[in-house]
């Protein structure tokens, strides 16, 4: 685990234009993504499908060295080449390494090996891209709503210290099952210890960005309710408490995820944006994430 890598050779290190770095192979493609499939290896097994697949692209360093001596010659070359973050979009049916992974990062930084698979239509996989001694950095939890038919995804961010052109063949492995399924808005269920009935009232919850790093860093979290159930949520009912989201099934019999928000606070109350609603602001000082693989 190299947590410290980007301060290599103890220089600046400036970020450069992006180089055009990728084989003949990669861009062709990035061409063509549109109509492709992307699938995720972790330490050598596949995690599953994922919806969508950006960054992971060389940046170049230049290291500029202490100038010593009478007559210093000032001179630049380039150093270690850092990576722009890997970001992928996953539904309900990812494997248990992609979980574990997530799962162990709120705890502290995990570093794991992987790649990055391109598909065709017809499962053909026409391009792999290598991902080294990476770690998360970032969990998105969707927005949700109730009523809302809208997909929703999680969102992984991960910094690799290195990513390598592959050479791509063979076809994707046929995932067993029902096992890839998609997360819908208004399938959640929210609740805080005493406030069982307020939170029942709960329309919106906002998307939730964790920061992994030596303790997870949580973005703000807003509630959206009536004013009636909004009237209860006040600094000493909530103080302390923990939030717990629960991503269902469709039909809310059972539990795909658990995102649990520690030690929440009351920011503020007030009124929504639009309409008659209102809308609570929390903040939390930690949070855990767990997982259940109902449809392996």
């Amino acid at each position: 685990m190299r947590i410290g890598r980007r301060q290599w050779l103890g220089g600046s290190v400036a970020l450069l234009a992006s180089r055009q770095a990728w084989t003949t192979a990669a861009r062709a493609a990035d061409a063509v993504t549109t109509t492709q499939h992307f699938a995720l290896d972790i330490g050598g097994t596949l995690a599953g499908t994922v919806a969508s697949i950006s960054g992971g692209n060389a940046l170049s360093g230049v290291v500029t060295p202490e100038m010593v001596g009478p007559n210093p010659i000032l001179k630049k070359r380039i150093g270690h080449v850092p990576y722009s973050d890997i970001a992928v979009a996953v539904g309900a049916g990812m494997g248990k390494n992609l979980f574990d992974w997530i799962r162990a990062s709120f705890v502290g930084p995990m570093t794991r090996d992987g790649a990055l698979l391109f598909v065709d239509q017809s499962s053909n996989i026409v391009d792999r891209r290598v991902f080294l001694d990476a770690f998360l950095t970032q969990m998105s939890f969707p927005a949700l709503e109730r009523g809302s038919k809208d997909v929703r995804r999680i969102g992984v961010q991960m910094s690799p210290d290195q990513v390598r052109q592959s050479a791509a063949s063979g076809k994707l492995p046929t995932l067993t099952g029902t096992q890839q399924k998609d997360i819908t808005a208004t399938c959640y269920h929210a609740n805080i210890a005493g406030l069982e009935t307020a939170c029942a009232a709960i329309a919106k919850v906002s998307q939730i960005t964790v920061g992994f790093g030596v303790q997870p860093v949580i973005s703000p979290i807003v509630l959206t309710m009536d004013s009636a159930a909004a009237s209860a949520f006040t600094a000493d009912a909530v103080r302390g408490k923990d939030l717990v989201l629960e991503l269902r099934t469709p039909d809310m019999q059972r539990t795909i995820y658990t995102l649990t928000c520690r030690s929440i606070a009351l920011t503020k109350v007030g009124p929504a944006p639009s309409g008659s609603a209102s809308q609570v602001e929390l903040s939390a000082q930690g949070a855990a994430f767990d997982y259940t693989l109902i449809f392996a």
